[in-house]
């Protein structure tokens, strides 16, 4: 009888993982340089060439043994290089004994004092250490030993269901449960990860000793029932000392009796800056959890933690309590869902003003429920009657519901809405510079209002570069300033500049077409603010009478333009030919007022970000220009 020789897994593969391409299996008799035959078939008819190489992807054909010979194997690359040696393999086919060959125990588990019970598997793999994913069996020292051994990345079945208690301590650990998509609702469930002593977290992320960062826990379930039927407290804990770390896609299930996520600093070291995407909480039945995520202040910081592309479940209806409560932490939460039942979504459980105060910063967050009458916001603060919500919320958070203070009043959340920041009104309308568009509803308002003095400002632009705008409303009316100087002024019964007579209205490439208005304009006369004042000359008198003759009828160019030969008629002058007059009796035009000419240089096209014109091009030009106020009276003189 033949027997079927395969190498493990039928691939050749190194030490990491990956496969040897066209490697090729020497085979010899025992204890000799001599090849000897293996087969194609089990009859033992067809031989294969020797070397029998592998192909592309390091798999070899099967390969059959006589039984009467003793064989020795050599595998080499496709180089030659050699890979391993076994004399004789007749005893030595065992998985254990071809892994150790190809898994050896590593510098690494070495240097931790770390021996692989399997060696079938390659280091980081937890089934090396001993771990079973039974779903009974008490996992975590396998893991710990994977942790232990290697820098890269810890990996475990993700058909199987480990029951584990993890505290991780060693920067840089990578967990990778290479699944992700296994917690389903009304389906086959696969619980990845499950608490050993459902007392303590699934996974705990520092412990207050040191600050931990560089952890990646991903593509992973975690479920709350633990081998006993009791279902854990906690599914994740981000505690003290966990800073910079993150969490992508991880679902977290069933009836956690506390959190399924726990975010808290510690007495010595915060918890911050953690990245939290892809986040699945789900909560089954009618469970009494504290909320299903909680974020909480333990002496230090704990603030600015992301969680991003979100699905979070809270509470059923009989629960007590909330889909994420909030105890004096900055949370900040982009592109989710929270699903909650009434009383129970978002919660603020620390009075404002705390030494570190809570609030909620939101963009694109939708909070909701099944009516629109239930309360989806509360706080437990005392004596917050007149603590408006927007005290807690920041950016854009859409809450369809109602919110509650301590006492119990509730009021609807659309009464908040024309004031900034909530809801769909941001406090910060500009995020790391892409422009936030809204739309205001028919018949709504925004409110823009201060309470620490009488001024309320709107600014547009940076306030650090010149030019940035700002409205500012006060005791006389609202001002319209321009890198911070205050340019005019809207009051009950005036639209006026701020300063006298130093503001032009329009400018010489850029006119108003008509001005309407019920009286003439009035021009400053007074004598105490003139200087220098005299008769004509006799050579001014002579320009007079001159320009008397240069009266002229004539039609201007954009009227023709548009309107063809209906356009009107106009009389006046022709200001080079007024030029031409001074300059007849050796005066010079430009010295006097009655006589303008402004030039202006190019400006390019501007666009904003979506392309649209801001500013129109306009080449560089020219104009001349008459005060007819002043000429008439300068022309009087000639009469």
């Amino acid at each position: 009888m033949s027997t079927l020789f395969r190498l493990p897994k039928a691939v050749a593969v190194q030490s990491d993982g990956s496969p040897y391409p066209s490697a090729k299996a020497y085979f010899y008799l025992t204890g000799t340089t001599t090849l000897t035959d293996v087969y194609q078939d089990s009859d033992l008819v067809t031989p294969h060439a020797n070397p029998v190489v592998a192909d592309s992807s390091g798999v070899f054909a099967p390969i059959y043994l006589d039984p009467d010979v003793t064989y020795k194997l050599t595998l080499k690359t496709s180089l030659d290089s050699l890979i391993y040696s076994v004399d004789p393999i007749n005893d030595e086919l065992s998985a254990a004994n071809l892994g150790a060959i190809l898994y050896p125990r590593t510098a690494a588990e070495v240097a931790a004092g770390v021996t692989p019970t399997s060696y079938s598997y390659p280091a980081g793999d937890v089934r090396r250490y001993g771990a079973v994913g039974d779903g009974v069996t008490d996992d975590t020292t396998a893991f710990y030993s994977a942790i232990a051994s290697v820098t890269g990345e810890i990996v475990f079945d993700p058909s199987k269901t480990y029951a584990v208690n993890l505290v991780i301590t060693k920067r840089g650990t990578r967990i990778n449960g290479r699944g992700g998509d296994n917690l389903a609702v009304g389906g086959t469930i696969i619980k990845n990860l499950i608490p050993y002593d459902p007392t303590q977290p699934v996974i705990q992320i520092g412990n207050d000793t040191a600050y931990v960062g560089g952890v990646t826990i991903e593509n992973l379930s975690i479920w709350s029932q633990s081998p006993s039927g009791t279902h854990g407290q906690i599914g994740l804990l981000l505690a003290g000392g966990c800073y910079g770390n993150t969490i992508r896609n991880v679902q977290i299930g069933n009836q956690f009796s506390v959190h399924n996520l726990k975010l808290i600093s510690g007495s010595t070291y915060a918890n911050a800056y953690n990245q939290i995407v892809g986040l699945q909480l789900w909560t089954l039945g009618n469970t009494n959890q504290t909320a299903t995520l909680g974020s909480y202040y333990g002496n230090t910081y704990c603030t600015a933690n992301f969680i991003s592309h979100f699905n979070i479940t809270g509470p059923s209806g009989t629960g007590t309590g909330y889909a994420i409560e909030n105890d004096s932490c900055r949370l900040d939460l982009v592109n989710g869902w929270v699903q909650c039942s009434n009383g129970k979504g978002l919660h603020i459980s620390k009075n404002y003003g705390a030494s570190s105060s809570p609030y909620y910063e939101g963009y694109n967050v939708i909070v909701d429920s099944d009516s629109s009458t239930d309360v989806l916001f509360s706080s437990a603060i005392a004596s917050d009657t007149n603590v408006l919500p927007i005290n807690f919320l920041k950016g854009s958070l859409n809450i369809d519901g109602k919110y509650e203070n301590q006492s119990g009043t509730q009021t609807s959340i659309s009464n908040y809405q024309d004031w900034v920041p909530y809801l769909s009104i941001l406090t910060y309308p500009i995020y790391y510079g892409y422009q936030q568009q809204y739309n205001i509803t028919t018949n709504a308002t925004v409110k823009v209002a201060s309470t620490n003095g009488s001024n309320n400002d709107v600014t547009f632009g940076d306030s650090t570069v010149v030019g940035y705008a700002m409205l500012t409303s006060g005791t006389n009316g609202c001002y319209l300033a321009v890198s911070g100087t205050s340019i005019v002024l809207a009051g009950s019964s005036y639209f006026r500049p701020n300063t006298d007579n130093t503001i032009n209205l329009g400018g010489a490439s850029n006119r108003w077409k008509e001005i309407f208005a019920g009286n003439a304009t009035i021009n400053t006369s007074d004598g105490r603010e003139k200087q220098q004042i005299r008769s004509l000359t006799d050579a001014e008198h002579a320009v007079a009478v001159s320009i008397k003759g240069l009266l002229r009828a004539f039609k201007f160019n954009d009227s023709v333009t548009e309107k063809g030969d209906s356009a009107r008629i106009h009389f006046g002058v022709i200001a080079q030919d007024v030029k031409a007059a001074f300059e007849a009796q050796g005066l010079v035009a430009e010295k006097y007022g009655l006589f303008c000419y402004d030039e202006w240089t190019e400006e390019s096209e501007l666009l904003d970000e979506n392309g649209k014109v801001v500013r129109s091009y306009r080449p560089a030009g020219n104009r001349y220009g008459i005060r007819y106020d002043e000429l008439l009276a300068f022309m009087i003189a000639a009469l």
